[in-house]
C-alpha cells in the first residue's frame, strides 16, 4: 500500500475542492434580466397571467399599453397602463398595473400585483418575496 504524506493529501484535497468550486462556478449561468419580444408566446403568457386579476378588479376586458417586462430565472416584473378594449383610459387614468409573476410548473402565476403611480407595489413585492432577483425591478430598489 502506498503511503501518502500529510502534505500531499492536503494538497490533493485542495485540488479536488478547487475543481468542484470551478465546476460549480462555470456551470452556473450568470443570468441577466431580459424582455420577451413583442408577440412572443412568453410575453403573451406573462401578460395573460396579469390580465386575470386586473380584469376581475376592473370588471371589464383590458388591453395593456406602454408595457415593460423584465424576466430572470422564472421571475417576471410587469409594468403596464391598463385601458379598456377600445383603448380609452380607465377611471384610474395612467396609473400603472404592476405585477410580480413566477413561472411554476410551466405556467406563469401572479404572486403579487396592484395599481399605483409609484413604487409601493414593487417594494411590497420585494418584502413579501425576498428571493426574487432584484434586477427585474430595475432602479426601483433604490427607493424601497
Amino acid at each position: 500500500m502506498l503511503k501518502l504524506g500529510k502534505q500531499f493529501r492536503a494538497m490533493m484535497c485542495f485540488v479536488v475542492f478547487c475543481g468542484v468550486l470551478a465546476t460549480a462556478f462555470w456551470s452556473t449561468p450568470l443570468a441577466k434580466p431580459y424582455t420577451p419580444k413583442a408577440g412572443s408566446a412568453e410575453r403573451k403568457a406573462i401578460l395573460n397571467a396579469l390580465r386575470v386579476p386586473a380584469e376581475k378588479q376592473a370588471r371589464q376586458k383590458l388591453v395593456f399599453h406602454n408595457v415593460t417586462i423584465r424576466v430572470e430565472n422564472g421571475w417576471a416584473w410587469v409594468l403596464a397602463v391598463s385601458k379598456d378594449k377600445s383603448g380609452k383610459k380607465l377611471p384610474l387614468g395612467d396609473l400603472m398595473t404592476q405585477g410580480l409573476i413566477r413561472k411554476v410548473g410551466g405556467r406563469w402565476k401572479v404572486l403579487h400585483w396592484g395599481v399605483a403611480g409609484d413604487i409601493t407595489v414593487a417594494c411590497d413585492a420585494m418584502k413579501k418575496y425576498p428571493q426574487v432577483p432584484r434586477s427585474i425591478f430595475g432602479g426601483v430598489i433604490d427607493g424601497c
